[in-house]
């Protein structure tokens, strides 16, 4: 999902219509304010922001987003074009800027080549409206606070939502989180859901046993 920031609505919704072109959904706010309330509500990959704005501008904006982990890459769309305006942009976390007017295949080429280095990483992140888990990190966050998971119970979750609605044996989990020469039993698997569910408070996601055969992960 890209979020545009633009005041214009003719041109928010002709960008709009351009990443719908390029097969990616979009939602679209006027101004800052507008677009902080949307980052708390939606699963947001990328922004297109507007430097000046009502509300709140686009430099506005950036100082709010600095400290969003994880944060949607950012493509600044202004007309101004001063070797200062750019500069400030990228220190505040811009990851591009484009001068308006510009060609929208152009705009095209540069977001494409962000979402291959985001990609990068989502493939070890799991992003939730108000849950985030990064694998190379170990770090669950759920509303902002972090969870103090054990290894083995990072992995396990990680695990079972990143394959949501598929159920796994005991075994299965054995074998992806323990290893195959692993001689962990059964009951290990239990006690670490267990424990996952104690420390875990989720609104986006849960673990559900399956009576019988195992366990499943669950997206809200």
């Amino acid at each position: 999902m890209i979020l545009i920031v633009e005041d214009d609505l003719t041109l928010a919704e002709s960008l709009a219509a351009f990443l719908k072109s390029m097969e990616l959904e979009s939602v679209i706010a006027h101004h800052g304010l507008e677009a902080l309330e949307i980052l708390k509500n939606s699963t947001i990959h990328g922004m297109i922001v507007d430097m000046m704005m009502p509300e709140m501008d686009g430099v506005a904006l950036l100082m709010s987003l600095r400290y969003l982990n994880p944060k949607p890459f950012i493509i600044m769309s202004t007309a101004l074009g001063s070797l200062e305006d750019k500069v400030k942009a990228f220190e505040l976390g811009a990851d591009d800027y484009m001068v308006k007017p510009y060609h929208f295949k152009e705009l095209g080429y540069r977001i494409q080549a962000l979402m291959k280095r985001s990609l990068i990483d989502l493939r070890h992140q799991l992003l939730f409206p108000h849950s985030f888990l990064d694998e190379t990190q170990l770090l669950c966050r759920v509303n902002e606070q972090p969870v103090p998971l054990s290894k083995k119970e990072f992995h396990l979750l990680f695990h079972l939502l990143k394959h949501p609605n598929i159920i796994f044996t005991r075994q299965q989990l054995l074998d992806a989180i323990w290893g195959e020469e692993s001689e962990s039993f059964d009951r290990t698997v239990d006690t670490h859901i267990k424990s996952i569910r104690e420390k875990v408070n989720s609104p986006d996601f849960e673990v559900l046993t399956v009576r019988g055969i195992g366990y499943k992960g669950v997206i809200k």
